[in-house]
């Protein structure tokens, strides 16, 4: 009994060393266990002195959006265009769309703007470790759902803040008090030209194009 139970004990030792000789060391596994991070990050709110600066009126945001709804959405339906940095060259055959594009009435500022003009860390809660592109696929009702969902989640609490849209991911909506720091330093800033509200009210439309 002793000469088979040792017998027994040899052969399964043996086999262990079998296994272990055969086996994938853990470190030759080459399939990450992290993944990098994407683009779309979700809402980020801020009430950053140099975004917020003295507090914006909510309604003068909801004007802009309802502003950009009417007049911008439902007047291009759903065509896609082809939004651009500031001298940037296209990659589609699209309408194109230089930004950065600003809303402004009053109090509050919506401005539409490409994230690879940004300083790495400048945006509250941006990615700095990816490389947005200079040029991203997008319909103006995509800008509008954008400006509401950061209107809804930041805005009506007093915050600022911004979202991420397009095909890519490398098209920013920012909302903000008008005349902030941070309105003040968008880049590529472009010149105002004045566009009148349907009901009497001047609402400022700056833009790049």
């Amino acid at each position: 009994m002793v000469e088979t139970y040792l017998a027994i004990q040899s052969l399964l030792l043996l086999l262990l060393l079998l296994l272990s000789a055969t086996a994938t060391p853990i470190t030759n596994i080459t399939t990450p266990i992290l993944t990098l991070p994407t683009n779309d990050i979700g809402i980020q709110c801020s009430k950053a002195q140099t975004w917020v600066a003295d507090g914006f009126d909510r309604s003068d945001c909801l004007g802009i959006i309802d502003y950009i709804w009417k007049n911008e959405a439902l007047e291009r339906k759903s065509q896609d265009y082809e939004f651009t940095s500031l001298g940037a060259t296209a990659k589609t055959d699209l309408p194109k769309i230089v930004t950065p594009i600003k809303f402004e009435y009053l109090t509050c500022v919506v401005t539409i703007a490409m994230l690879d003009r940004f300083q790495p860390r400048e945006l509250p809660g941006s990615d700095f470790r990816k490389r947005y592109e200079e040029t991203d696929v997008a319909k103006f009702e995509d800008v509008w759902s954008a400006a509401v969902t950061v209107d809804f989640n930041c805005g009506r609490f007093g915050k600022a803040g911004w979202v991420v849209m397009g095909e890519q991911k490398s098209i920013g909506v920012l909302i903000m008090t008008s005349g902030s720091a941070e309105d003040r330093n968008i880049p590529d800033g472009p010149p105002s030209g004045f566009i009148t509200l349907p009901n009497g009210t001047n609402l400022v439309e700056s833009s790049g194009r």
